[in-house]
């Protein structure tokens, strides 16, 4: 995809680019031969990768994935729900899938975000990452290239929060269906009550959420591919790996059981 992207040069937006593929301008080297020595000319510099990585408009940079395959790092956070205290981080990369928990494990976070260029989250631009920069302003997440795929996937008509975008495009999220960041402050409140089903539970809700920015960001990648005569392979989200963390079933059913009464007795 990269190799046929024009839209980081000055001058360029999405209707001249479309216009340059439907002309057959569906590479660089397609567009070099055609335009050398022409005024066009001037923009061959520019068609290189790093220029790209750099100019590349945020709603653009669903196009980075197949470059980065391996390190891209799909993030989520859960808080204590009334500060911006980090209760658990979600880190999944295609393969392993991990949590990072308060109390546990969190402050490894920043060594273990250190190996990836490309961040994905939901709503990471308002939320996660500048509650996590703030939190650990050594792991430098604002040099990372990221997808917000919130905004994102908006370009296919899927609004909303991500829970209602995953029914929307036929995702599950197994045995945590149901449950909502409310429930994951209840989980953490629970946990610190002493609750020993309370973490567990909240640490497979949170890779729950993770572990679907894939999928998500393939049928992103894959939509806007088809709507282009570029020819590209559609790309497959990577096999789910198996998580270990068990789910307090009887926990999930009280928990749904409260948010219903909550809606029942909410005010239109």
């Amino acid at each position: 995809m990269l190799e046929s992207t024009y839209i980081h040069v000055p001058g360029i937006g999405p209707k001249t680019e479309r216009r340059l593929w439907d002309n057959g301008f569906t590479t660089w080297d397609r567009f070099r031969d055609r335009f050398a020595g022409s005024h066009r000319g001037a923009i061959l510099p520019l068609l290189n990768v790093d220029e790209v990585l750099r100019s590349l408009p945020r709603s653009e940079l669903w196009r980075l994935y197949p470059r980065y395959l391996g390190r891209t790092a799909f993030l989520d956070i859960e808080t204590t729900g009334y500060s911006e205290e980090i209760t658990c981080v979600g880190v999944y990369d295609g393969s392993l899938a991990r949590t990072f928990v308060l109390g546990r494990n969190l402050w490894d976070f920043p060594a273990a975000v250190e190996p990836y260029d490309l961040l994905v989250t939901f709503n990471g631009a308002q939320f996660d990452l500048p509650i996590l920069e703030r939190a650990f302003p050594e792991a430098r997440l604002d040099e990372r290239l990221h997808v917000d795929l919130r905004f994102a996937l908006r370009r296919l008509g899927l609004r909303g929060g991500l829970k209602r975008i995953e029914r929307e495009v036929g995702l599950d999220r197994g045995p945590v269906a149901g449950l909502s960041g409310w429930s994951a402050v209840h989980l953490w409140r629970l946990h610190r009550r002493g609750h020993l089903g309370a973490l567990p539970t909240l640490e497979r809700y949170n890779l729950e959420d993770v572990l679907n920015l894939e999928p998500l960001l393939c049928h992103l990648y894959n939509e806007e591919i088809s709507r282009t005569p570029l020819g590209l392979q559609p790309l497959e989200p990577r096999p789910r790996p198996e998580l270990e963390q068990e789910v307090d079933y009887e926990l999930v059913e009280w928990l749904l059981d409260r948010a219903e009464l909550a809606a029942a007795y909410s005010p239109d």
